[in-house]
């Protein structure tokens, strides 16, 4: 035996070595700290060094402080699908059981149905059971429990398409303290066209924002069985197809029944523009992801839970969401519910047709 040689090692194995026992001590420092701050350091120098995300399955005890946003992904979109399986059932029972909740600003009535309440119970519990520590907000309250089953959704079929570069499988994983997400949930957006059988513009949706800000989105629509979602910086998923051209004629799509004057304001701003009338926030968001209009604009009250998972989708698409006073919208779950400023969705161009409505409306939409 000679103690004394030399040791031959292989240094592609030795590098990898350490790099496993580097991501280990990462991780385990990562879920000790607290301090959001220093989480958030010691991810970003793992990432630096390794070019790689730290993705560690979730816990029970991780749950409270720590969670991926990749996992919040996957079960926003378990939960539109889930909720849109009831919102198809009961159309399909014609057992709507309609309530009308009051009556807009505009005077056009505000329904709920068992549908609402049977999408939003399924939804929330898909975040309250996996996800107990982010906080949930609907635009729903259950008063009582419903008995309702909901069937197993299976993710691992649902993205095995967006291994293409940008889709799910291939993004690097973020995590992020459990205490600055906030979850925003339509459970079914255009209900009154929904009680009118108007169902294409009916859609379920769910929405992470991280700190305020709109991060995922996920919109689906029950009665065409599609599924949309974006990650905001991340990619989108391979069934959202963005058109290439610009449309050549300005287009603009509004509310059918929340319209307000903004016809008015559209021609004086944009003479040669076509107006689209559509019912549902979440499917005026997805025409503007898919370019298949030039903007939406909408200028009476609207509520986040509306705006938020199409405002994330259009953002990763590579698109720009603002009010017509051109501020940023808050959606951390302590912030006013409602958006009183207008909004406008674009894909490309925003700043410039962002100041002809300026010019319009100078002293801000209340006052045009």
């Amino acid at each position: 035996m000679n103690l004394g040689g030399v040791v031959a090692i292989n240094k592609r194995a030795f590098a990898l070595l350490l790099c496993g026992c580097f991501s280990v001590v990462i991780v385990y420092n990562l879920l000790k700290y607290e301090d959001a701050k220093i989480r958030e350091e010691l991810v970003e120098e793992a990432e630096e060094k390794f070019h790689i995300g730290i993705h560690k399955p979730l816990t029970s005890s991780d749950l409270s402080t720590v969670v991926s946003l990749k996992d919040l992904l996957k079960l926003a979109v378990e939960a539109v699908i889930k909720g849109g399986e009831q919102v198809k059932n009961v159309k399909e029972k014609s057992d709507l059981e309609v309530i009308v909740k009051g009556k807009t600003k505009e005077g056009v009535i505000d329904p709920k149905t068992q549908a609402d309440m049977l999408s939003h119970q399924v939804m929330t519990s898909v975040f309250q059971e996996k996800a107990p520590g982010v906080k949930v907000v609907s635009e729903e309250h259950a008063d009582e429990i419903l008995e309702v089953k909901a069937k197993e959704v299976n993710l691992d079929s649902l993205f095995e398409n967006d291994s293409q570069p940008g889709g799910l499988n291939n993004i690097i994983n973020e995590l992020v303290s459990a205490k600055d997400v906030s979850v925003w949930i339509d459970p079914l957006d255009a209900t009154k066209e929904y009680t009118e059988n108007l169902t294409s513009y009916v859609t379920t949706m769910a929405c992470i924002a991280v700190k305020g800000k709109p991060v995922i989105g996920a919109i689906h629509y029950p009665f065409e069985g599609i599924t949309y979602w974006g990650w905001n910086g991340k990619g989108v998923s391979s069934k959202l197809k963005v058109a290439q051209e610009v449309p050549s004629k300005m287009t603009v799509i509004v509310s059918i029944s929340h319209a307000g004057n903004v016809s008015k304001i559209i021609q004086k701003a944009f003479r040669d523009s076509e107006i689209v009338k559509a019912a549902g926030a979440g499917y005026k968001m997805m025409k503007v992801a898919k370019r298949e209009v030039t903007a939406y604009i909408h200028v009476t009250d609207i509520k986040k839970w509306d705006t938020c998972a199409g405002h994330a989708i259009v953002l990763a698409a590579g698109g720009q969401v603002t009010t017509l006073m051109g501020g940023a919208i808050n959606y951390h779950h302590d912030s006013e519910k409602l958006i009183a400023d207008g909004l406008l969705a674009t894909l490309t161009g925003h700043s410039e047709i962002f100041e002809k409505l300026k010019k319009v409306c100078p002293k801000g939409i209340r006052k045009c």
